[in-house]
């Protein structure tokens, strides 16, 4: 039998607050993260890395290197060597002029990054080849499955602006840093060519791209260089570099490490590795850090919308069982 309810139901203001604001929540929630900008060391994971002095001294500092580098490299920390880094990694804005960290002076930084908001300078030094600049973001918890960097649907893109300096021209290079199934640390390092004195911008996927890769605390290479596919496929190495459990803890970006004379500037990267595939962007440190609310997945917000309901249907039942 059918029973029509023609009584008024109401909902207790305090409870109708509450629903509203989930509801609105589930409204304003994304799939995907939005852009992140990066303006000083330690934003959104990036640091300094393998920073070495014009010497070749390693540079771990306290605030400005990933928490990690001291424990992966064997290096204590220090407040001194951030002053060290800071003369060699400098978050900058468009026409600013910082001399080079030999003391060199060069242009002032070039016009035409994202937005006009600036970018990151790496200096490779001006040394006998054994300094390096280096910005990365490290997870030693795992940033993916090493396999990943074979998928079908990785990419990895970046935009840089090379300074004519000396009568150099060297390219940024990219790095992703692996764990293999033996438990060693492998450096998948980008070899680059044609790259030009000014803008620039570089791409790999699985398939194209060249790396070669180096074992922790080697200097020489594992074999000829290839795609990340085509080490993937090596007999040798491959089942040590994409088993099960190799994983992805560094993607990185240095200039140096016999390149002297060298000064680059970063200015975006985007990656299916991190933040979400969105686009993330260094820029001039900011008068204030722009903090945003991480935006919830859609399943989250399938869940906000569905809490609202049972609450709103919870206060029917109950003004029913009340009559």
């Amino acid at each position: 039998m059918l029973i029509h309810l023609q009584q008024e139901v109401t909902v207790n203001r305090p409870l109708s607050m509450f629903i509203a604001f989930l509801v609105l929540a589930a409204s304003h929630a994304t799939v995907s993260a939005s852009t992140l900008v990066v303006d000083g060391f330690g934003v959104g994971g990036w640091s300094s890395w393998e920073t070495r002095s014009k010497i070749g001294t390693l540079l771990i500092g306290t605030n400005d290197s990933n928490p990690y580098a001291a424990t992966y490299f064997g290096v204590p920390a220090s407040a001194a060597n951030d002053t060290a880094i800071e003369k060699q990694i400098n978050f900058m804005s468009e026409g600013e002029t910082i001399k080079a960290v030999g003391g060199e002076n060069l242009p002032a930084s070039p016009a035409g990054s994202l937005n006009g908001g600036g970018y990151v300078r790496l200096d490779g030094t001006d040394g006998n080849s054994s300094g390096k600049s280096d910005i990365s973001y490290v997870d030693s918890n795992g940033i993916a499955a090493a396999s990943a960097l074979t998928d079908a649907g990785f990419s990895l893109s970046y935009r840089y602006y090379i300074q004519p300096y000396s009568t150099s021209a060297r390219a940024l290079y990219l790095n992703f840093g692996v764990v293999g199934t033996d438990g060693a640390n492998y450096t998948f390092a980008s070899i680059q060519s044609g790259s030009a004195a000014g803008w620039n911008s570089a791409s790999v996927s699985g398939t194209s791209g060249i790396f070669a890769v180096y074992k922790n605390g080697s200097s020489t290479s594992l074999g000829t260089a290839k795609s990340l596919q085509g080490w993937s496929n090596d007999s040798v190495y491959g089942s040590v570099l994409f088993g099960s459990t190799s994983e992805i803890i560094r993607v990185g970006f240095n200039v140096g490490n016999s390149q002297p004379n060298a000064v680059d500037y970063l200015d975006s990267v985007q990656t299916t590795l991190l933040n979400g595939g969105d686009l993330i962007d260094f820029q001039a440190p900011s008068a204030s850090q722009l903090v945003t609310a991480v935006p919830l997945p859609s399943a989250a917000a399938m869940g906000l919308a569905t809490l609202a309901t049972l609450a709103a249907a919870a206060q029917v039942r109950k003004k029913i069982a009340a009559s």
